[in-house]
């Protein structure tokens, strides 16, 4: 079993305060512009940790537009599906119209 130095226990306890904070700190040097030095300065992680972050942050950035796209084409066919049940609700008052006519010219040529 191997055990942890109390440097890894350190810098893991950082990190995992800094986790819930990486987009405060990625926008500060993205839209801050920041120097990446400061940043990692001020927040106590290593530059290694900025940068996976800024990674994962833009490996994953086209999920969230995705979800975007995703609820538009929900909407987009829940509205196709209501166009076509109001369609065919129409199909079915028709059917039922010539139905209704159907029987009452039946009846009538049978009465004959």
């Amino acid at each position: 079993m191997k055990l942890a130095s109390p440097h890894s226990a350190i810098t893991s306890a950082l990190c995992l305060v800094a986790v819930g904070y990486t987009d405060t700190i990625l926008r500060q040097h993205l839209l801050e512009k920041t120097p990446i030095s400061e940043v990692c300065e001020k927040h106590q992680i290593t530059p290694t940790q900025f940068y996976q972050w800024q990674k994962t942050l833009f490996e994953n950035g086209p999920a969230a537009f995705a979800k975007t796209a995703g609820k538009r084409a929900h909407n987009q066919a829940e509205a196709r599906l209501a166009k076509l049940e109001d369609k065919l609700k129409r199909k079915d008052e028709v059917i039922a119209e010539i139905m209704a006519e159907y029987i009452v010219l039946k009846k009538n040529l049978g009465a004959s």
